[in-house]
């Protein structure tokens, strides 16, 4: 490009000289060409108009002439054309000057034309003019300054001004290209994002690839993406890039606490701050060193759930178009979102429905409690947002809960004798006959000492009861070992493997009270059988006496 400019700013220099070189010249030449033909035709036609004047005069002869030199020199002395000088002069055929009349101040250059004076046809002299050109010179200097004077400032004109105007011109191609260049980037930006949006459906690579994208074309050094929890609306630094560790804590709290996070969350519209320090007082501001950023939403369904934050330690500011570049990949990454979290979500359902299908066989694998429990536990564990679970049943007998089972929790520490904090709660929600939800056992002094859950690392509790036919059976404990928010979905799923769990926990309580009393009908029926043997051998006894007594009275002994 800077070739091209170059060899046009000379063309043009070249086209300007060319056309004060013509400014110049043109015209003097012009004029003195026209004024030299004028002259030329001016002084024929005056020589042999004079020649033709003369001819009668030359009637006496020669020698008369030479008497006549006065009168001719008063002819020769009329001028038709004033102002320039001339010298005219009458010669015989031997070259003698016979009249001869001149101007004062007659200088070269001459220009000179003659015609032959005729007496019956006869040459009998010539007459002569000579007219100088000086004047005509004069004239034409004057008229080449003048037009030198123009030439130069048509030079200047055709220089200076197309010059300008190509100086505007390769700026504003320069910055058309420029501008081809950054939409070329941006929407290889954007083309890659979306590639990446449609080849992958785990948010954290097309989160990164954003990022990254994002900081390449607008040029600064760090940026971060925050999203907000849709249960506990918390909100978590999900990627970032040029920021230390040491800062992602208090990056998440200032899009919580007042910043400008939370605007744009609030306001679902971009912030753009060019000086942090005139945005953040009081010592509040990012201690990443950010000079300027700006901050986009980014929506899911219309809804603010996160903003993507690109800044810069350094004062550039961000100008319109980055905002608008910055915001189109917030709309990208907003359907990211919605598909990986749909995807997440396919994921869950897949995952809980194969949970629910493994109950199932769990429950029809075996009626054995210890082995169904256990079954049960295992299955749950897998499928559901839970760090441990336990199993806590009712007996009739002694009107009491009791602990049956448990999952990744240490079974010495969950049985020990402060065992009574964790079944106080199973115990409400026998009462209560409905879930119960605990945001955070360490914190909530409602349900016994915090101490025993935090030496547990137990955070967040869910109990969803046991009910087989309208019997309340138990309760199904789940524990997370981080504060967990559990949605309507979770609870739903819970609910229904409680709901499988209480059948296959009945049917096994029902197989037990079977099975003990197939061993009481077992002794019941033993005893039965011996005392039938008994009374057997008691008849038998006295009759074999009779009998004998019979035979021999038959045989007459």
């Amino acid at each position: 490009m800077h070739h091209i400019n170059d060899r046009l700013a000379r063309i043009l220099v070249w086209i300007a000289g060319v056309v004060a070189t013509v400014i110049t010249f043109a015209a003097p030449t012009g004029y003195f060409l026209l004024e030299l033909q004028n002259h030329r035709g001016s002084l024929e036609s005056e020589a042999d108009l004079n020649a033709r004047l003369l001819a009668p005069a030359m009637t006496i002869g020669p020698e008369g002439v030479r008497f006549e030199k006065t009168r001719l020199e008063e002819f020769l002395a009329r001028r038709p054309r004033p102002g320039y000088a001339e010298a005219r002069r009458i010669l015989d055929l031997e070259n003698r000057v016979i009249a001869e009349r001149a101007d004062p101040l007659v200088e070269s250059p001459m220009l000179t034309r003659s015609a032959d004076l005729r007496y019956s046809g006869v040459k009998i002299g010539r007459i002569e003019i000579a007219r100088s050109l000086r004047l005509a010179l004069i004239r034409t200097a004057s008229i080449a300054l003048l037009r030198a004077l123009l030439g130069w400032l048509t030079f200047l004109v055709f220089k200076v001004i197309p010059m300008r105007a190509l100086r505007r011109v390769v700026a504003e191609n320069a910055r058309l290209l420029e501008n081809a260049r950054r939409n070329a980037r941006e929407q290889g930006a954007l083309n890659a994002i979306a590639a990446a949006t449609a080849r992958s459906l785990h948010l954290d690579a097309v989160l990164g690839i954003a990022l990254d994208k994002a900081l390449e074309v607008t040029g600064r050094d760090r940026g971060y993406i925050c999203l907000k929890d849709p249960n506990s609306g918390r909100i978590s630094v999900a990627a970032h890039r040029g920021i230390g560790a040491e800062h992602i804590d208090s990056l998440s709290r200032f899009g919580i606490r007042g910043g400008s996070g939370a605007a744009v969350l609030e306001s679902d519209k971009a912030v753009v701050s060019n000086d942090t320090r005139k945005q953040y007082r009081g010592g509040e501001a990012p201690r990443d060193g950010s000079r300027a950023l700006v901050q986009v939403p980014l929506k899911s369904k219309g809804l603010a759930i996160g903003f993507l934050t690109v800044a810069t330690s350094t004062s550039i500011p961000f100008q319109p178009r980055e905002v608008q570049f910055v915001e189109a990949i917030g709309n990208i990454i907003g359907v990211a979102i919605d598909n990986a979290r749909l995807f997440s979500a396919t994921e869950q359902n897949l995952k809980r429905m194969q949970t629910l299908l493994e109950i199932d066989q769990a429950i029809a694998s075996t009626l054995d409690r210890g082995t169904l429990l256990s079954l049960l536990l295992e299955k749950i564990s897998r499928g559901l947002p839970s760090s441990a679970i336990s199993v806590e049943l009712f007996d009739p007998e002694t009107g009491r809960v009791q602990r049956v089972g448990c999952c990744n929790l240490d079974e010495a520490e969950w049985n020990s004798p402060n065992e009574r904090q964790g079944l106080r709660i199973a115990n409400f929600v026998l009462r209560q006959k409905a879930p119960l939800k605990i945001g955070n056992l360490q914190t909530d002094r409602n349900w016994g000492d915090a101490e025993y859950f935090r030496k547990l690392g137990l955070v967040s509790y869910m109990g969803i009861p046991l009910i087989g036919k309208g019997e309340m059976l138990g309760v199904l404990s789940t524990y997370t070992k981080y504060e967990h928010e559990f949605n309507d979905e979770e609870i739903k799923l819970l609910s229904m493997v409680a709901s499988q769990a209480a059948m296959a926990i009945q049917n096994a309580q029902l197989y037990e009270q079977t099975k003990t009393q197939a061993t009481e009908l077992d002794k019941a029926n033993k005893l039965q059988a011996d005392f039938t043997a008994m009374i057997a051998h008691d008849l038998r006894s006295p009759l074999t006496g009779i009998m004998g007594a019979a035979e021999m009275m038959d045989a007459g002994l």
